[in-house]
């Protein structure tokens, strides 16, 4: 079983749900914002979810019923933010982010595209990480290429660096910095910093 809580703004639950254990999360943001829209008789909604709770049906039923959204996206999910969104050459604002364990340091840059919002947030401490990352998986598949590259094939973590499983000659697939990508309908929800 799943088990879902809606939290108030004091952190006190509101409601609950159940699902079977193998329910996709995709498949459980329109159900719940539609019921609790009707429980609660909320007139204007604004549903924030991160990457894993969407898809284009998700998408386009929050359009459909007028829901505003914000919610996380991929770098890569579609051809408008793997490249427009992400090559716009706006300017980025700085934002300090006070946590517990220190500052966040992020840079924030507004980006509308076909009536879509997309605030992007580059985060250089999480960027150095995965660069780091990226070049302990990159001479760990070097060191596994001398080995041949039959083992590389069936590898999940090295494939993706593999510009075709079956060419070892240029095995290795430009990566750009990694942005966080958080896309909405409205302005109602979060303003940009600025």
């Amino acid at each position: 079983m799943v088990l879902g809580i809606v939290l108030d703004g004091h952190d006190r639950p509101i409601a609950s749900f159940l699902w079977p254990g193998n329910t996709a999360d995709v498949t459980t943001l329109l159900p719940v914002v539609e019921r609790l829209r009707k429980r609660f008789g909320i007139g204007r909604a604004c549903a924030v979810a991160d990457r894993g709770m969407i898809s284009a049906a998700t998408i386009a039923g929050l359009e459909e019923k007028g829901i505003d959204y914000i919610l996380g996206v991929r770098e890569r999910s579609t051809a408008e933010v793997g490249s427009t969104v992400i090559d716009d050459d706006g300017v980025s604002v700085p934002l300090t982010i006070l946590r517990q364990k220190g500052e966040t340091d992020l840079a924030i840059k507004d980006v509308v595209v076909a009536g879509r919002r997309y605030v992007l947030c580059r985060n250089a401490e999480q960027a150095r990480k995965d660069a780091e990352t990226r070049t302990a998986l990159l001479a760990g598949l070097e060191r596994e290429l001398m080995q041949g590259d039959k083992a590389l094939v069936g590898n999940i973590g090295y494939r993706r660096f593999l510009a075709d499983p079956r060419v070892t000659d240029s095995p290795l697939m430009p990566r750009k910095s990694r942005l966080i990508l958080v896309s909405t309908t409205s302005s109602c929800c979060a303003p940009t910093p600025g």
